[in-house]
């Protein structure tokens, strides 16, 4: 019989112990962001980006999400819920999103043009971009704009349009009078693993990777796309140990701007979205959620 109370007690012991041990937290809001008070981050939605499995937006409600004040992450219903719930704790952040029936637009009177915006963040577009589209988002940057663009691997084509994000980025990238002007295209391809730092000294570089969001070594991808870096504009920062020129990650100067992009939309998934979508909670992945938040904050410095 004392057995089974010391068991008992040693039982109850072992859980308050653990109950007591202080949990290790996946991110930290209060981080040093450098620049002005408060940056303004378009999200799209116009290019279907919710179609399909897809859940690409941070809420169900635009342009503004709601509730306007979240206690967590859960409090938006998206994919990309908890990046934009963490940007927005960090009290450095307003969050716009341009709906499904609406245009990506740069210099016109819309309340949503790219002209009040500090950063356009478009994740695994699966609609083409219009002509004017592709002048808007070319000329947003070239002023001093920032795009982080996300693609999905090859074959993704989420509405059965015939063209998957790797189809509609590359059509871009082609699209200006400067050939390339990126410095990059994105090879068909499909690819899951792991991917390490590329090791290329840049200060750039260096900032992304070691940035205020903490150390990216290592990412994971679950069916992504690779890079091909074509002239100097562009860097890679993450490829196979030893395998080029196979990125998967990689940053550019265009005119007075900036672009982060990334080849596989999984790796920004918090596992949240419409119901009945198959999502994966991929953000908190090796480094991924590092690699992602340190590449907004290089964009905005």
């Amino acid at each position: 019989m004392k057995s089974k109370k010391t068991l008992f007690t040693i039982f109850i012991l072992l859980i308050l112990i653990f109950l007591l041990i202080p949990t290790k937290k996946k991110y930290e809001f209060k981080v040093k962001i450098p620049g002005k008070k408060n940056y303004k981050i378009l999200f799209d939605l116009s290019k279907c980006e919710n179609c399909g499995n897809a859940d690409w937006k941070i809420d169900d409600n635009y342009p503004d999400p709601e509730p306007k004040d979240p206690k967590s992450e859960k409090d938006w219903k998206g994919a990309l819920s908890t990046l934009g719930y963490i940007l927005f704790k960090t009290n450095r952040f307003k969050l716009k999103t341009i709906p499904p029936t609406g245009k990506i637009l740069y210099g016109t009177n819309s309340s949503l043009d790219l002209k009040n915006f500090d950063l356009l963040i478009i994740c695994e577009p699966n609609k083409p971009f219009s002509e004017n589209e592709k002048i808007s988002i070319l000329n947003f940057i070239k002023n001093g704009g920032s795009l982080l663009g996300v693609c999905d691997h090859y074959h993704s084509d989420r509405n059965g349009d015939g063209v998957d994000s790797v189809d509609i980025w590359n059509d871009l990238f082609n699209s200006s009078n400067i050939k390339n002007p990126f410095g990059f295209y994105i090879n068909y391809s499909n690819v899951t693993g792991d991917f390490f730092q590329s090791k290329i000294p840049c200060k750039d570089a260096e900032y992304i990777l070691k940035g205020p969001f903490g150390i990216a070594n290592r990412i994971t991808f679950h069916r992504g796309a690779t890079l091909h870096i074509i002239n100097k504009n562009a860097i890679g920062l993450f490829t196979r140990k030893n395998i080029l020129p196979n990125y998967t990650v990689a940053i550019s100067h265009f005119g007075r701007g900036k672009v982060f992009f990334v080849c596989d939309s999984s790796i920004l998934d918090d596992g949240t979205g419409d119901y009945g979508k198959k999502l994966y909670n991929d953000f908190f992945e090796e480094d991924n959620y590092k690699l992602i938040l340190n590449g907004v904050i290089w964009l905005l410095n």
